[in-house]
């Protein structure tokens, strides 16, 4: 499997995510319904993939309800680069995941992050977790988080934790999320 996605302003053309040709998600991977799913290259971390759709901005809202700069990524507004991630099968509405970025830096921990998520989901009930670390992002243009215009918060270590309950009924939803 593969995806290979681009951004661009359609008032002017210009790419966006920080003028990436493919600056969305660019991976390969392989899927089975048994074993899950492992995918290499830049996309989306625990937090977007497990506890966003728990939250208003990532369910409904949109940027409008953010946290400020989205620091804690739940309005997905960057990707993750040099990414392996892996996905478990869903198992009786259980599954979970995790990622790892390297830094491609002479100093492993410089601009890497990691993080891991897992959600439950059984008619209109949904209980998710996620934890995202990320260690100096942005610090170099070639690492997790590219300094080219995916960086939203600059920080020598920023860690995400949430959780949330959301359960929908009919075309409505009451959620809670910390």
């Amino acid at each position: 499997m593969f995806t290979l996605e681009n951004g661009f302003n359609v008032n002017n053309g210009k790419l966006g995510q920080g003028g990436l040709m493919f600056g969305r998600q660019a991976y390969v991977g392989v899927a089975s319904d048994r074993y899950g799913t492992l995918t290499f290259g830049r996309q989306y971390d625990s937090v977007v993939d497990y506890l966003a759709q728990t939250t208003a901005n990532g369910n409904w809202a949109g940027y409008l309800f953010s946290h400020p700069y989205d620091n804690d990524k739940t309005d997905n507004t960057f990707r993750v680069n040099n990414t392996i991630k892996y996905a478990s099968p869903n198992v009786g509405g259980f599954n979970f995941g995790g990622t790892y970025s390297f830094s491609n830096d002479t100093n492993f921990a410089n601009n890497r992050q990691y993080s891991v998520g897992a959600q439950y989901a059984n008619g209109g009930l949904l209980v998710a977790a996620a934890y995202r670390q990320a260690d100096n992002p942005s610090a170099t243009s070639n690492g997790s988080i590219n300094n080219g215009g995916d960086e939203n918060f600059l920080a020598k270590r920023l860690c995400v934790f949430g959780g949330g309950i959301n359960y929908t009924f009919g075309s409505a939803t009451a959620a809670s999320r910390t």
